[in-house]
This record gives structure tokens, sequence and C-alpha cells, in this order.
């Protein structure tokens, strides 16, 4: 399996993070936002897709400055 960081969690962050996590791959997230980093670790990332709803569980870290 794959580590993979993703800097910046956005909307194409979260949805690459998202993908790539519900197809195995270890993920973490990388922003500077406390509060959305928080969300995520808590309750992961809500995909809507044409296959339905999903939640992807991704680590989530804040960048330092």
């Amino acid at each position: 399996m794959a580590k993979v960081v993703i800097v910046g969690a956005g909307a194409m962050g979260c949805l690459l993070a998202a993908r790539l996590a519900l197809g195995g791959q270890e993920v973490t997230v990388v922003d500077v936002d406390a509060q959305r980093l928080d969300l995520i670790a808590r309750e992961g990332i809500h995909l809507h897709d044409d296959d339905g709803d999903h939640v992807a569980n991704v680590g989530a870290s804040l960048a330092a400055d």
C-alpha cells in the first residue's frame, strides 16, 4: 500500500484524497485550516457520486508555518 500526502484540503484536495483512500491507499491531507482538518479527522471526507454516498477516512495534519 502506498502512503500519499495531499497538500491542500480544499475541494480538489479532498476529492483526490477520498478517491485514493477509497481505492485502498493510506492518505493524509495537509492544510493550514485547523478547523477543517479537525472535521476531516473526526468525520472523514464525505463523497457523493454516481455510485452513492461514501465516507473516506484519511489522516489530517496541520501545516507548519
